[in-house]
């Protein structure tokens, strides 16, 4: 007989295996989640969204137009409507100088 389908999560599941590769769950920089740990990213962008401050060091983790995954900075302003909307300027290091992006783009690193 067919066994019974069901969902689990485990770190050897190969379905899971992207967004749950036990090694990837946190950064080495931070001790902040990165999008591996969440569902979805509507569930990263609350996260960030409830974890973020001005003056916080973040990384790009998505290339947004002109600001590149590795780019870093502290953030300037934050903007709390919309949960995908640009929401957060950062003063870029790569960039040279501020630009708006979503709570995807981000990965939180800690205080300046």
């Amino acid at each position: 007989s067919s066994p019974v389908p069901t969902v689990q999560l485990t770190e050897t599941s190969s379905e899971e295996e992207e967004e749950s590769d036990g090694d990837d769950l946190m950064d080495e920089e931070s001790y902040y989640k990165l999008p591996a740990n969440f569902p979805t990213l509507d569930a990263y962008a609350e996260y960030v969204k409830d974890n973020i401050r001005v003056g916080m060091q973040v990384k790009c983790i998505s290339t947004y137009e002109d600001v590149k995954v590795g780019d870093t900075g502290p953030v300037m302003k934050i903007e709390n409507e919309g949960l995908h909307d640009l929401n957060v300027r950062v003063n870029w290091t790569r960039k040279s100088g501020n630009y708006w992006v979503k709570y995807i783009n981000i990965q939180l690193l800690g205080p300046t």
